[in-house]
């Protein structure tokens, strides 16, 4: 049985505003056992990058994904300038 893509992205949005994202790589290699999707991988790298598991990240894509590794990259540098922007920001 697969997860229904709606329950799955729900989940996900969730998980992203209370940023648990130890939970969503759980979550997401769960339903990435059952279904292998674009943005179930997608989710999981940027999750792997947000909790700094870098040698789950790194064997994660050396293998085979279909995660959009660009999107995650802008996605973690849009966060971390975000991140110094509000840091520089609280200094003044």
């Amino acid at each position: 049985m697969c997860v229904c893509v709606c329950v799955y992205t729900q989940v996900v949005e969730k998980a992203k505003g209370a940023e648990v994202y130890d939970d969503l790589v759980k979550f997401l290699l769960m339903v990435r056992k059952k279904q292998k999707d674009n943005k179930v991988d997608t989710e999981l790298v940027y999750a792997y990058a947000k909790t700094n598991q870098m040698a789950q990240l790194e064997e994660f894509i050396s293998g085979t994904h279909q995660a959009n590794l660009q999107a995650c990259g802008d996605r973690c540098a849009t966060c971390t300038g975000q991140r110094l922007e509000t840091h520089l920001q609280a200094e003044h």
